[in-house]
């Protein structure tokens, strides 16, 4: 997938969720007592294995594949 097309899709997936439980999850995280950055680290790096496209530049698609 070219870098404007990642880009774009990722934007979509952080804004949409996809999910109205998901949704709710973020939208009362304090309620919940979980950590804001929290809930962001598990979603976003949920679609880094997904998509074997890390935000990181240090993690390459041969060590996500570690993580499955």
């Amino acid at each position: 997938m070219k870098a404007d097309n990642y880009e774009n899709i990722r934007t979509l997936l952080s804004n949409f969720l996809g999910s109205p439980i998901l949704r709710l999850i973020k939208e009362n995280q304090e309620k919940l007592e979980i950590d804001a950055d929290v809930f962001d680290l598990v979603y976003e790096g949920f679609w880094d294995l997904y998509t074997f496209h890390a935000q990181l530049r240090d993690v390459s698609a041969r060590k996500l594949q570690g993580w499955i």
